[in-house]
């Protein structure tokens, strides 16, 4: 577990950036440019990066170029992966031993008893009070699953092991859910993500279909019944950025803040800004305006 010590007597500012997609084209420098005014705009308390970070067989120096470019600005950051960083063969540990880890960087690998490579917790504190959770979990990549009890290809999810250690950093040693709020990160959306069309969006807009497992192990369940989740943040579909209410939780898609377009294009890139006052989660999209 990391600390983070804010000044602030109950506000948290997390800047989420997501799909960078970084792989050695021309364009990798703008993304760069984009995430230092963003970070200089709004002055977060924490950059948190939701995956996708970089898609290429040369992902690791991709990796090292992106950790030293975050920690020249002196934010503490940290990320979770997504389904695309160790494709082309390249492993999570490769990706973890390109980084140029400093006091800035607060990403953890994990317990090893629990499924997936950077599940951690970051408490943050208002000098020895603690004020926030922020949980990160690895949505890990593509599987089959066993539906109908026929064998299905889906993408990655949260796993029964991840979802019993949320519920151990969520619950104090009688068992009782703490009242400390908390915040939780994750790459691939879990399917309470998905939006009909009477459903009422906070901001953003909905372009693509929702890319999410076929499965929830559970998760969504847990955090609803804490009452104490305040907020749910993923990325992976880029032209989704939307926010609504469910079971009393914010789920919001960040915006996409790469250069790597799939489809639509022109779509102008951003980032989400997250502001926790005490018990208060309120976000909004910004876009990034180049000069």
């Amino acid at each position: 577990m990391k600390k983070l010590l804010i000044d602030s007597q109950n506000h948290l500012r997390i800047l989420q950036f997501t799909d960078l997609h970084l792989c050695h084209r021309d364009t990798e420098d703008i993304t760069f440019t984009l995430i230092s005014d963003l970070v200089k705009e709004t002055t977060p308390n924490l950059v948190v990066l939701t995956g996708d970070l970089a898609m290429s067989k040369d992902s690791p120096s991709m990796y090292e170029a992106l950790s030293i470019h975050m920690n020249s600005l002196h934010i503490p950051w940290t990320f979770v992966f997504g389904n695309h960083d160790t494709e082309h063969g390249v492993s999570h540990q490769q990706l973890v031993n390109a980084l140029e880890m400093s006091e800035y960087c607060l990403f953890e690998q994990g317990e090893s008893f629990v499924d997936g490579c950077g599940n951690h917790l970051i408490e943050v504190h208002n000098d020895a009070q603690p004020v926030a959770q922020v949980i990160l979990l690895d949505s890990h990549v593509d599987d089959f699953y066993l539906i109908n009890e026929e064998r299905k290809w889906g993408y990655g999810t949260i796993l029964p092991s991840q979802v019993k250690w949320v519920e151990s950093i969520i619950k104090d040693e009688s068992g009782q859910f703490k009242q400390v709020p908390s915040i939780v990160f994750f790459h691939i959306p879990s399917p309470e993500f998905d939006a009909g069309k009477h459903t009422h969006f906070i901001d953003g807009v909905k372009r693509e279909s929702n890319c999410y497992p076929p499965k929830e192990h559970g998760l969504f369940s847990l955090l609803a019944k804490s009452k104490t989740c305040k907020g749910i943040f993923v990325g992976h579909d880029h032209y989704n950025d939307y926010s609504m209410i469910k079971e009393g939780m914010l789920l919001a898609y960040g915006r996409v803040s790469g250069q790597y377009d799939y489809g639509m294009s022109p779509f102008p890139k951003g980032a989400r800004v997250i502001d926790l006052f005490g018990q208060e989660v309120k976000s909004h999209i910004i876009l990034w305006n180049p000069r």
